[in-house]
């Protein structure tokens, strides 16, 4: 069993408390002990927003033409992340715990290894923003229909 619970107010707090009250005892006696796991809460990006995120790249790819040629939608969504993802000095609300975009390797070279899964909603929604943009201004990407739309 799986449960989470999110503490905004005291009332969720005493939620909180009566669910574990009432059935640690029975999951024990089961064989199944409850166990907790506390941590700030930040909201994951959806699979709905990955795939709104990689339809844009991809009418990026098929339409863009950038120094002469086209590029891949991997190639696309690497530039952007350059680009558009959060420093790790940026609001923390962009990002799940443990985010870091940047790292270096042994010979002091700094590498990108940030990643568009360590997003919360809010970034994910801010980073897909930014590459609509950006394909809409800089290159007249026309982009396909509101992914909600093909549902």
């Amino acid at each position: 069993m799986r449960k989470t619970i999110i503490v905004r107010s005291e009332d969720n707090l005493k939620y909180l408390f009566q669910f574990v009250t009432q059935n640690w005892r029975a999951m024990q006696e089961a064989g199944k002990p409850m166990a907790a796991n506390l941590h700030e809460f930040s909201a994951k990006a959806s699979d709905e927003q990955r795939a709104v995120m990689w339809i844009r790249l991809g009418d990026i790819s098929e339409q863009a033409w950038f120094n002469g040629r086209q590029y891949s939608d991997k190639v696309w969504h690497e530039y952007f992340k350059e680009l558009y993802l959060p420093e790790e000095d940026g609001p923390s609300d962009l990002c799940l715990a443990g985010y870091k975009k940047w790292d270096y390797k042994p010979d002091g070279t700094r590498i990108l290894v940030g990643s568009t899964e360590r997003l919360t909603k809010m970034g994910k929604a801010m980073y897909t923003a930014q590459i609509e943009a950006f394909g809409a201004s800089e290159l007249g990407v026309k982009f396909s229909a509101n992914p909600r739309d093909l549902e």
